[in-house]
């Protein structure tokens, strides 16, 4: 099936909505969720069309956000390699899954990672900020002695996780290909980029946030390259990939993405 060309409105339209995805993949880390949502309203634009061409977009902030989250340090490459080696099938599996799912379907998936991510996330954020709250109160009556002895409890965020489920153990390396394998397959099927899924997981499971965001970076470029190699090279999948619409999409997303993480650098916690 060859994809139609689009009206150049659209094409804007896109690229537009790339610009604030990528704001919030900065910001926040997650923003690719709201792209899917907004193509499948504009004419020409089909669910499958606009899942397989958003995907195409994701390689390239993926690599972007990557390197940017590798100068930093903060990824944890032993944990993120081995659920990089899950999401490398799970999303090629997803995206030849992706031709048998009626449309209707595909949006009340789309829409539910929406509403399970939204939750997640923002449930982190308010507990967060009532334990900030609450350790605030009466802070000037705690010594520094007391302090100093409180800190490895208050800790709430484990990672990597360690014991029978540290990546030197089999269990660990399982575990983690087992999440990569429901982030790939779940991205894929969806059009959500690799942080939309793999960060609730991670958050739920406790790991520390900045390393999850780092994770879910890298995790997006095997989780794009398969689930575009497979869009183009598997005939069940009749070329969904409109590269136009990607390409625009892409070109608003990834320099928004730093635009979004050089503003999150500059906003100073009151």
């Amino acid at each position: 099936m060859m994809v139609a060309s689009l009206d150049w409105w659209v094409l804007l339209v896109a690229a537009l909505t790339g610009c604030c995805a990528g704001v919030l993949i900065g910001t926040v880390g997650v923003g690719g969720i709201i792209i899917v949502p907004v193509l499948i309203q504009l004419p020409g634009i089909n669910t499958k069309t606009a899942i397989a061409s958003t995907m195409f977009s994701y390689v390239f902030v993926g690599i972007g956000g990557s390197i940017a989250f590798a100068r930093t340090g903060l990824i944890n490459w032993p944990s993120t390699k081995w659920m990089c080696f899950g999401s490398l099938v799970a999303a090629f599996l997803g995206s030849f899954t992706l031709t048998y799912v009626p449309e209707d379907v595909l949006k009340i998936v789309l829409y539910g990672f929406m509403l399970f991510s939204s939750t997640v996330v923002v449930g982190k954020s308010l507990s967060k900020e009532i334990k900030e709250e609450g350790d605030g109160v009466g802070a000037g009556e705690i010594q520094e002695g007391q302090q100093s002895s409180m800190e490895p409890n208050e800790k709430e965020n484990i990672s990597p996780p360690r014991g029978r489920f540290s990546v030197e153990t089999f269990l660990g390396r399982l575990s983690r290909v087992a999440i990569g394998a429901v982030a790939g397959f779940g991205s894929a099927l969806t059009g959500t980029s690799g942080p939309v899924v793999l960060l609730p997981i991670l958050l739920f499971l406790r790991w520390d946030v900045k390393e999850s965001l780092g994770s879910a970076q890298v995790l997006q470029v095997p989780i794009a390259l398969a689930a575009t190699v497979a869009n183009v090279v598997l005939p069940e999948t009749e070329s969904y990939i409109h590269f136009e619409l990607g390409g625009c999409i892409a070109a608003g997303l990834t320099p928004c993405a730093f635009i979004g993480a050089y503003l999150a650098h500059q906003i100073k916690p009151q």
